[in-house]
């Protein structure tokens, strides 16, 4: 399977439906719609290093992992 392309930077991902960011930023676009969310959120540094924790926690857990043709 083709890896999706590598963008160098993302647009506002905030409203982007999951099966969209997905599609066209891959896993790596995910990340990067979740942390948008995350600064939304106007959180304590501590509070956002456990967000970003819990992150990277699920994101090992569902590695390879597909839902149809995209990743999960």
């Amino acid at each position: 399977m083709d890896k999706p392309p590598v963008y160098e930077s993302y647009r506002d991902l905030r409203d982007v439906p999951l099966h969209v960011v997905t599609g066209e930023y891959g896993v790596e676009g995910l990340k990067e719609q979740f942390l948008q969310l995350v600064e939304d959120l106007q959180l304590e540094p501590e509070e956002k290093q456990s967000i970003e924790i819990a992150m990277n926690v699920a994101m090992v857990a569902h590695d390879g992992q597909m839902r149809g043709p995209l990743p999960y």
